[in-house]
């Protein structure tokens, strides 16, 4: 669960600072995540530990992601310092990018679904980001959890990347 709540956390640093990105470029972004909030399903019996549901906090978690273009019409939000890019589309001010996982194992299926919303005004990026899991068979101990966190941030001028091929 490190991984995924890793990835999302950095899957809420989406968008493109009111520039267009043309097939070669690509941009970084730094943003602020809001709180994470899980549904009751989250957990066995859509039960919320007494030790976390009265748990609040006003801190954000702060990452960086980068998207760049694959053609005029397709985009990619780069996660986790390259080890995973999800597909997704612009209109306008507003960018969509969504991703499915499924992991089949022995005794049970869990399929993760991304469904990253942005809307970019200006350097301004606010948006939202929803994780939906499901699980089915006998070795699943929770079959649904959705996971919701939104985000605000900024285009970061003047920075490279520096990954190794």
């Amino acid at each position: 669960m490190n991984l995924r709540s890793s990835l999302l956390a950095l899957s809420m640093l989406v968008g493109l600072g009111g520039c267009s990105v043309q097939p070669g470029q690509y941009v970084i972004i730094r943003l602020a995540n809001a709180e994470l909030t899980q549904s009751a399903s989250c957990y066995p019996d859509n039960m919320v530990p007494d030790s976390l549901k009265d748990d609040r906090t006003t801190l954000s978690t702060g990452s960086s992601i980068a998207v760049f273009a694959a053609d005029s019409e397709t985009y990619y939000l780069e996660l986790a310092e390259g080890a995973v890019s999800i597909e997704g589309t612009r209109d306008g001010k507003d960018y969509s990018f969504l991703g499915e996982e499924v992991d089949v194992e022995e005794n049970s299926t869990t399929t993760v679904k991304w469904d990253i919303q942005t809307t970019v005004d200006n350097k301004s990026v606010t948006g939202t980001s929803i994780i939906t899991t499901t699980c089915s068979g006998d070795g699943c101990g929770v079959t649904s959890c959705v996971q919701t966190t939104n985000f605000v941030g900024t285009v970061v001028k003047g920075v490279e990347l520096e990954h190794g091929i």
